[in-house]
């Protein structure tokens, strides 16, 4: 476990070993030296050392398997013409006609 305090508003907050171990391995796949923890009660970025988190995670604690980001590999439709897009809404866009409304009067008076 590790206690992290806001360095804005002074909140102190607790990473858990699956959180370290969490941190750990998505700093080790990117390569960065720093890991950066959101401050729950006013956002502000903290950013918290990997020799550190490496230092409170014990040594023959397993690091969870992170995937690459997913590239897209489904080429993107292409778009359609103005011509092809300007005649469906144009379709769309007409009002159906209005039904006729019936006045009801009170009894006793006058139309």
């Amino acid at each position: 476990m590790m206690q992290v305090r806001c360095q804005r508003c002074g909140w102190m907050l607790t990473l858990g070993r699956e959180a370290i171990a969490l941190a750990l391995a998505e700093a080790q796949q990117s390569h960065e030296q720093h890991h950066v923890v959101d401050c729950p009660h006013c956002r502000h970025a903290i950013k918290v050392p990997v020799a550190d988190l490496r230092r409170r995670l014990p040594a023959n604690y397993p690091l969870p398997e992170i995937a690459p980001p997913a590239t897209h590999s489904e080429p993107r439709p292409e778009p359609e013409s103005a011509a092809e897009k300007a005649a469906p809404v144009a379709e769309n866009q007409k009002e159906p006609p209005k039904a006729a409304t019936s006045v009801q009067t009170a009894p006793g008076s006058v139309a």
